[in-house]
């Protein structure tokens, strides 16, 4: 990918928008899912999951903040931005929601997780043929 869903459908209409919106959220939950389940299935009760973890979450919140404020019809300010508190209670609802899917899509394809990740490890890139080839586990 070489930006981000709401970036890359920032012209298309609100609907669209805001499920790219919630995709772009869910990528940046999905690695500090990830770490805590690996670290909690190795023994480590409480993940600290560092600097990353907060940046990855804050990356999370803006694009929760962008759907929730498209939802509202809202204008949206141009760069980082705190979502108004019209929006907030609808802001943190995504949240949750978002977080407890993303929670299950990395949990349900966990076996998928493990084998992208050790290919990963020893390479900086792959192609979509083989990232299809190791989420269906051939």
């Amino acid at each position: 990918m070489r930006a981000s869903a709401a970036w890359e459908h920032r012209d298309a209409d609100v609907a669209t928008r805001i499920n790219a919106a919630e995709a772009d959220a869910m990528v940046a939950m999905a690695g500090m899912v990830a770490q805590g389940y690996y670290l909690r299935k190795t023994g480590v009760k409480k993940p600290d999951l560092g600097e990353n973890g907060s940046v990855d979450m804050r990356n999370a919140e803006m694009a929760i903040g962008l759907a929730a404020m498209l939802a509202a019809g809202m204008p949206i300010p141009e760069g980082p931005f705190e979502p108004p508190d019209a929006v907030r209670a609808d802001a943190t609802a995504r949240l949750e929601r978002l977080w407890r899917a993303t929670h299950k899509l990395l949990f349900d394809r966990w076996p998928a997780v493990k084998r992208l990740s050790k290919t990963l490890v020893h390479r900086d890139r792959i192609d979509q043929a083989e990232l299809d080839r190791l989420i269906a586990g051939c």
